[in-house]
């Protein structure tokens, strides 16, 4: 399982929204969800930065392997 499918699995699990829920607020299906969380394909990059503005989540943290999807206290101050 790709490092974005776990992230975004656990997005929407911190954000306690359904597979369905999910698929209307992104206008997608609720099987394409379940194929992105099954690692049976990807959203596009538009979709993807959609989610990271939704979610409040620091740019290309989805996209990046190397950036956690939180960071700790002391590095987010760093840079604020």
């Amino acid at each position: 399982m790709s490092n974005l499918v776990k992230k975004m699995k656990y997005i929407r699990k911190y954000h306690k929204l359904t597979q369905e829920q999910l698929a209307q607020e992104l206008n997608v299906s609720r099987k394409t969800i379940s194929a992105w969380e099954n690692d049976r394909g990807i959203p596009d990059y538009h979709l993807v930065k959609y989610i990271e503005g939704k979610f409040q989540i620091l740019n290309d943290c989805l996209l990046d392997n190397n950036k956690p999807l939180f960071m700790d206290s002391r590095e987010l101050k760093k840079r604020i």
